[in-house]
């Protein structure tokens, strides 16, 4: 029984160490630097209700992010994730549906991401070749099958959680105190996972204020392919 329990144990580690965005599994969540660069990026989209209020604010300030869609909204919505392609952001693959894919056999893995590739190709002309798994679960035969197939895996290391009702003010507080050079900032722009259906409000109280602090701070936003110094697709 004892033993039973010590594995249980080990398991339940092994599996949370799936899911720590800094435990790099085939993966990265920032570049070390001494430059003041740092990278802004949405998950969950593409979404008509947020993701175009988020372009228009970075298009104010002149910045660019990366933008890791779903590929049920991208199909559902081409004409949000043209925009984002078009103006000059980085579109990143999040896997099909947002589920768990990463504990089902490599190729389902590969076939879920790639799947999402055809369909983001439909609308863009482009394959992205960064993708960020959903809910940053990684997997070592995973994680192995993508690298293989020339995906880079990128997680994060400053998460907001506003994903969840957080306000405006916890979210910018949140964020400032974990800014480091070479950083990998985590934000929402759909309703995946455990989001919750409305967070416009974080858009427009929040998203600004973070930009703004960061400029006030010399920060350089740019996409994930110049941070890593590789091209952003196949």
């Amino acid at each position: 029984m004892i033993l039973v329990i010590v594995l249980i144990i080990i398991l339940i580690g092994i599996i949370c160490l799936f899911f720590k965005p800094d435990f790099d599994i085939y993966s990265q969540h920032h570049v070390t630097t001494n430059k003041k660069i740092i990278a802004l990026t949405f998950d969950d989209g593409p979404d008509p209700s947020i993701t175009p209020k988020i372009l228009d604010i970075l298009k104010k300030h002149k910045i660019k992010a990366t933008f890791f869609v779903v590929g049920k909204n991208a199909r559902d919505y081409p004409d949000v994730l043209k925009r984002i392609y078009q103006e000059g952001h980085l579109v990143g693959n999040h896997s099909y549906n947002h589920n768990y894919q990463m504990f089902n056999f490599p190729s389902k893995i590969l076939n879920d991401v790639e799947h999402t590739n055809e369909i983001i190709y439909q609308v863009i002309g482009q394959y992205p070749v960064f993708y960020r798994p959903p809910f940053g679960l990684r997997t070592f035969w995973g994680a192995r099958i993508l690298k293989k197939n020339n995906f880079k895996i990128i997680t994060w290391d400053n998460m907001t959680n506003d994903y969840w009702n957080i306000n405006p003010t916890k979210l910018y507080q949140k964020i400032i105190s974990k800014v480091s050079r070479g950083g990998i900032i985590v934000l929402h722009d759909g309703s995946e996972g455990f989001s919750v259906k409305n967070r416009t409000n974080l858009v427009d109280d929040g998203l600004e204020d973070i930009i703004k602090y960061l400029k006030s701070k010399n920060f350089q936003f740019i996409c994930l392919n110049e941070m890593f110094n590789m091209a952003g697709y196949q």
